[in-house]
């Protein structure tokens, strides 16, 4: 079935008055991207930011876009010509120059399937590290030159492997993941370095995260890439939590950690215990302004530098546990 996706640009004082006019015309969902709530939302939340995405925040820090779809028949056309009718007579909205008169309505065609699917066709398989090719498992690809292959269903919010942090940490695990070592992966999000260890050599994996969501996240994504609970022990909880930690093991060959420098930080005394001596730490999601506090840190607790990985402002580091 064939929709209309209908955008309307106003500013962030005019949102009611427009979701106004949808209610009267029939229109009664809408997703809204208020760019004034974002912006009070990140100030003044009190855990304060390491990064926020500049494409997050529109130039206009007063913009407001809002869409809705309608079928695409005479009724839904109807529809959509009432309320730009009704719009510009109420001079809610905004012109897109200017110099140009007409409101900032647009509309386009989308069916039923696009919606949830277009944005496959822009995921395609790319490599991270040494040899790790990550592949969507729609996507066949067939390995050159002992290429690693890792199957992923990149359809959740918890990791796609295409951020920086993540390259860098899969660099790491190159160089300082030894066979059969056994890899605590904290945050693991999606899974992606749970598994891309599997895939390399590790014996065993145990994959922790706050988030029950992102721990099915990385079952599924071990599932697709022929791991059970064999290999990998995937548990949801808070690191921090006492009772929970005990139930994590110790003596690991390698805790890897993407998460952010602040958490990274609280860790160092977590982890060092967790660690099998001369064990590696490999910390990442750092911001290169954060990197020192980093250091400093680890040198605190019991950790020695080895290599730093840097990429487009982030550093990954990997640490030994000296004693």
């Amino acid at each position: 079935m064939e929709w209309i996706k209908v955008s309307v640009a106003t500013k962030s004082e005019s949102v009611e008055d427009v979701l106004g006019v949808f209610l009267i015309h029939g229109i009664t969902g809408a997703e809204i991207v208020d760019n004034t709530e974002m912006k009070r939302f990140i100030e003044s939340n009190p855990f304060g930011w390491d990064y926020v995405d500049e494409s997050l925040l529109d130039s206009d820090g007063n913009a407001a876009h809002i869409v809705f779809y309608v079928r695409n028949d005479r009724s839904g056309r109807e529809q959509i010509e009432q309320i730009e009718r009704a719009l510009r007579n109420g001079s809610v909205l905004q012109p897109q120059t200017k110099d140009k008169e007409t409101p900032d309505l647009k509309s386009e065609l989308v069916e039923d399937s696009a919606w949830l699917d277009e944005w496959k066709k822009f995921y395609k398989p790319f490599r991270i590290g040494k040899s790790t090719v990550v592949v969507p498992h729609w996507e066949e690809y067939a390995p050159d030159n002992g290429e690693i292959i890792f199957k992923i269903d990149p359809g959740s919010v918890f990791g796609t492997g295409l951020h920086p942090t993540t390259k860098l940490c899969v660099e790491a695990l190159d160089e300082y993941l030894a066979p059969r070592d056994k890899l605590l992966d904290i945050g693991c999000g999606s899974g992606i370095l749970s598994v891309i260890a599997l895939l390399m050599g590790a014996g065993l994996v145990v994959a922790c995260d706050f988030e029950r969501a992102a721990a099915e996240s990385t079952i599924k994504n071990a599932g697709l890439n022929g791991f059970d609970s064999s290999r990998i022990t995937v548990k949801a909880g808070d690191i921090f939590d006492r009772s929970f930690r005990d139930g994590l093991l110790n003596g690991y060959g390698v805790v890897v950690a993407n998460i952010v420098a602040d958490t990274i930080i609280k860790l160092f005394p977590i982890v060092y215990n967790l660690l099998a001596r001369g064990g590696i730490f490999v910390a990442s999601g750092i911001l290169v302004e954060r990197a020192r506090d980093v250091v400093g840190a680890a040198e605190c607790n019991g950790f020695e530098p080895l290599k730093t990985y840097e990429s487009e402002g982030w550093v990954c580091a990997a640490y030994r546990r000296a004693g």
